[in-house]
């Protein structure tokens, strides 16, 4: 490097933000700038003509050595990264820590005098943000492993959850199966006016019970987000009124007045599920009758948004009662929750039903509120999005409520096996089943079922799904081998009411589904669908 050059490039070098070095054509530093001086131990003077290995003897066979070596033997720069060695040189901060180092090797060759420029950057910066990232990755990747491991362990709770719900389900189902099949039976003999009014009695307990397990599983259904609407073809008009007619004993019973009114221009049929539609306005109406004493109450319904392929309606439960204080609107639909704790003690209910209410509305594109105050009573209205049947379906709804109605008033004739492993049932069924005119053949399990099938023909097979000894989906598959004409339809008979269970059911090889409590009306409309001719 010649004179004029060296002085130029000195003067330049100390006021640059990295360590400067420059080694003559012997290795000796004849550049030490600023930065070098402040963060070593060396001035420029004290370093000038010394050689690197004299300030810094650890750097002796270093990667950082060899580099300088070929950089004059063979004129080859190097980059010496922090990632191989992080602090070739003893170079401090202001906090005399250790620098971490990032350098590079430069070969200067001029007219045949070869020379040397070493840059020295301070990365320590970088490498602690590298770090940072580095363990916040790690935190990371530790933080998923656990939300993981949460997740299933939430996903195990939640099937064991299921499982206990689906078996408390069939447990539960099957005695309410007796009580009520009985409790009807009793209602179909000549009975006195006392025996009557105790068989209400256990009938109205049974259904509200009934009710209570129903609340329960549907909530675990939408919590879980497994139930799901079905599709029908129904009257807004007759669905109120079902409700009405329904809870008309309880509107009686507390002498209160029940109106309802229509929108002239309602359409007379609607697509949508008529069922879960019913179990909002009961949980309205149920809730508008328990908490009035005086008065009465006020259905509406009125066409909410003018749409023809996807109506709306808003439909409203208006009572005189008690009311409701402003500041207890907001949890009104929150699971488990009343107005007050002793509502609960005072006119009971698991809190359940509006919080079902509101999942409800919301899968019918809906929304529900509330308006209220102590003593002016309440209004509870929701809206609910509806499809608009085609006239074929229509025609054929009014056709099937006219059927079930002629069903009742003519018998049926053939064989039926009833495959039912407690006594209840089997008696339940069997009284239903004569009634319409069948004769029955009982099997106690699978195995019982699948001998009576080999030896008879039957119209129809009911299966109930839990026995001993073969279960109902076993003995289904078995049935299915043996046929060799036409499949004699299954339906089954089960106390299993969970999202999944109907599947399973014809995965087996059944045909249909009733779940346990049934009426009289579920089995003349299986027995009408699958027994037409």
């Amino acid at each position: 490097m010649n004179p004029e050059h060296f002085s130029i490039y000195h003067s330049v070098a100390q006021y640059i933000d990295l360590g400067i070095i420059g080694l003559d054509k012997n290795k000796k530093i004849i550049i030490w700038n600023r930065w070098m001086s402040e963060k070593s131990c060396f001035s420029s003077q004290s370093s000038s003509q010394k050689l690197l290995e004299d300030i810094f003897p650890d750097i002796s066979g270093t990667r950082f050595h060899d580099a300088i070596n070929n950089a004059y033997k063979f004129g080859a720069p190097a980059i010496i990264s922090n990632v191989f060695n992080r602090s070739p040189l003893s170079l401090f901060n202001d906090n005399k820590e250790k620098i971490i180092q990032h350098i590079n090797v430069i070969p200067v060759d001029n007219d045949g005098e070869k020379s040397c420029i070493i840059q020295v950057a301070d990365v320590s910066a970088s490498v602690d943000r590298e770090k940072a990232l580095e363990k916040q990755v790690k935190e990371r990747k530790s933080t998923e492993k656990i939300l993981r491991h949460t997740l299933r362990e939430l996903e195990n709770a939640s099937e064991v959850k299921s499982d206990f719900l689906a078996s408390m389900s069939h447990e539960i189902r099957t005695p309410m199966n007796g009580i009520i099949g009985m409790t009807q039976m009793l209602k179909r003999t000549d009975i006195n006016a006392k025996q009557k009014e105790y068989i209400n009695i256990i009938d109205d307990s049974a259904t509200s019970l009934l009710t209570v397990i129903n609340d329960i599983l549907d909530f675990s259904k939408i919590e879980a987000g497994k139930l799901h609407l079905e599709e029908n073809i129904f009257e807004i008009s007759e669905v109120t009124e079902d409700v009405v007619k329904l809870l008309l004993p309880e509107i009686n019973k507390k002498q209160l007045s029940i109106k309802t009114f229509f929108d002239n221009d309602l359409a007379k049929s609607y697509l949508g599920d008529s069922t879960r539609l019913k179990q909002i306005l009961i949980n309205l109406l149920s809730n508008a009758i328990k908490f009035t004493e005086d008065g009465g109450i006020t259905i509406s319904v009125q066409k909410n948004v003018n749409d023809n392929l996807h109506p709306s309606l808003k439909i409203s439960v208006t009572d005189t009662g008690i009311g409701i204080e402003q500041a207890k609107l907001s949890s009104l639909f929150s699971a488990f929750t009343q107005a007050d704790s002793s509502t609960t003690r005072k006119y009971g209910g698991t809190g359940l039903g509006l919080a079902i209410s509101k999942k409800l509305v919301e899968l019918m594109n809906g929304s529900i509120a509330v308006e209220s105050s102590p003593g002016n009573g309440s209004t509870f209205w929701f809206t609910i999005t509806l499809g608009k049947p085609s006239s074929k379906k229509a025609a054929s709804k009014t056709n099937s409520d006219q059927l079930i109605a002629k069903l009742k008033a003519n018998k049926f004739s053939g064989s039926v096996l009833l495959v039912e492993d407690v006594e209840v049932n089997q008696i339940i069924a069997r009284s239903i089943l004569e009634e319409l005119g069948f004769t029955v053949t009982i099997a106690q399990n699978g195995q019982e079922a699948i001998e009576s099938f080999s030896k008879q023909e039957f119209s129809l097979i009911f299966m109930d799904c839990q026995m001993p000894v073969m279960d109902g989906f076993e003995a289904t598959k078995h049935i299915r081998k043996l046929e060799a004409g036409n499949p004699t339809p299954i339906i089954a008979l089960t106390a299993l009411a969970m999202k999944g269970d109907s599947q399973k059911c014809f995965d087996s090889g059944m045909d249909d589904y009733i779940s346990k409590p049934y009426e009289m009306n579920d089995i003349i409309s299986c027995v009408n669908k699958w027994l037409k001719n």
